[in-house]
């Protein structure tokens, strides 16, 4: 089940006016968050990412039961209760194949480019519009890093310690590393200044480190700043 606060997230995500695929059923609830590569929605909750048309027929209709969730309406962004229904892989496979959707939706094909402005790019974005609700940092259920390993990771880096090196000191792999100390993830952490005097931040922020991480990198320390 989803928590009060993500219940509130996913409804903000649906234009409960959308477009009409088919006349009969109406419109459709158009997902207006994150899309999959096929066109569906995503919504993530729980540290996990799911389709956005499941969480819907879940919280307005019931259990799923283990079976595929089906659109009536054809558009895989779309939400909206009345256009789903339950069904497994065969009875997808043959809706498929009796509306002459097995053709692969790809390149010009592909939802983005038939219909790019379903796609919510720069300040449309949702985490644009409502930068306070996006989960960032240690708020995000997945993050390995926190605040301090990441700005200490990025001061050591600036001194020529590896990407290798740091990744095993805080316990991520390489490329995780990397893209915070280039600024890719956790862009919201300061830079650490080219004059930082290492030994006397580490010591007033040690605590904010894991006994195991704070080993490795006191090791780290001792090569980069000591030698």
């Amino acid at each position: 089940m989803l928590s009060v606060e993500a219940k509130e997230r996913f409804l903000q995500r649906i234009k409960f006016k959308g477009q009409i695929r088919r006349k009969k059923l109406g419109h459709c609830w158009d997902w207006t968050g994150r899309l999959s590569e096929s066109g569906y929605g995503c919504f993530d909750a729980g540290g996990k990412g799911h389709r956005a048309h499941r969480i819907s027929y879940k919280l307005f209709v019931g259990d799923t039961h283990g079976l595929q969730v089906l659109h009536e309406c054809d558009n895989p962004r779309c939400v909206r209760p009345k256009h789903l229904w339950l069904g497994t892989p065969a009875d997808n496979a043959h809706d498929r194949d009796a509306k002459g959707r097995q053709v692969s939706l790809a390149g010009d094909l592909h939802p983005s480019r038939t219909n790019p402005e379903i796609l919510c790019r720069g300040n449309d974005h949702w985490t644009r519009k409502h930068p306070s609700k996006t989960c960032r940092g240690t708020q995000h259920g997945r993050a390995k890093l926190n605040d301090t390993s990441v700005y200490l990771a990025r001061a050591l880096n600036n001194l020529g310690c590896t990407y290798q090196k740091l990744g095993k000191a805080f316990a991520v792999d390489r490329s995780a590393i990397a893209s915070a100390c280039m600024r890719d993830t956790w862009k919201h952490v300061d830079e650490p200044p080219k004059n930082l005097n290492i030994k006397m931040w580490y010591k007033k922020h040690k605590n904010q480190l894991t006994p195991a991480t704070r080993e490795l990198v006191e090791s780290l320390i001792k090569v980069y700043v000591y030698s």
